[in-house]
This record gives structure tokens, sequence and C-alpha cells, in this order.
């Protein structure tokens, strides 16, 4: 069961710094050490400006996972996704990737990037 934190929409520039600040507030109040605080403050960062710039906007989600313990941060938006996520991971398939497939390996689909960024603090 997840614990739901925190959830703010992505509109404006200035959203995507009050994300990151966020993210590490989020960090330091849940026990991560500094250096990992910076890992999810700087990946947030990223996502959320990949969001406002690609796709107008997004919605970003800060949950708990109690089982495994875990810091769980979404964004989401509309946009139209990477027509060949392989590709530009540098692989070899070709063609669009489904939303479901992209889910289950932590790549970005057509309006939805979701990653578990960190364990919990102790939670190996």
């Amino acid at each position: 069961m997840n614990l739901n934190l925190l959830r703010m929409e992505i509109r404006r520039e200035h959203d995507v710094v009050l994300a990151r600040q966020r993210g590490r507030q989020v960090a330091a109040a849940l026990k991560f050490d500094p250096q990992d605080q910076t890992r999810i403050a700087t990946a947030l960062s990223e996502i959320a400006r990949n969001a406002f710039e690609y796709a107008g906007g997004g919605m970003v989600e800060f949950q708990v996972q109690r089982t495994p313990p875990a810091l769980q941060i979404s964004v989401s938006d509309k946009g139209r996704g990477i027509p060949n996520v392989a590709r530009s991971l540098g692989g070899e398939r070709t063609g669009h990737v489904t939303k479901n497939a992209a889910s289950r390996n932590g790549y970005a689909a057509p309006g939805r990037s979701r990653r578990i960024l960190a364990d919990a603090p102790g939670g190996g």
C-alpha cells in the first residue's frame, strides 16, 4: 500500500523549480542522505522540465511505498511521448512502445513517466 504525500501541477516554469524543492524536502523529511536528496531533486527537475517544455505541463505525485520501503515520484503529462523509445535508448527495436510495455521497463510512454527513484533509507 502507498501513502500519498503530495500532488502538484506543473503549469509554469517556476513550478519546475518548486517540484525540485519539494522533492528535496520530502527526501530530507524521509531521512535520505544529502547525496540522495540531490539525486532525487535533480532527476525530478529534469523530468518535470521535460513535461513542461515538451508537453505544456503535467502533474507530479509523491508517494511512500511501504513494502519494500521506497519513495515513489510520478510525473505524468498529456504529451505525445517518444515515438521510438528503444532506439532513443540505444536499442535496435523499431516502432512505438506501448504504454504498458514502457511502464514495465520504467521508460517514457505517451503521456506518462513513472519511476521509483530511490529506496527508502536503510531499505537496501
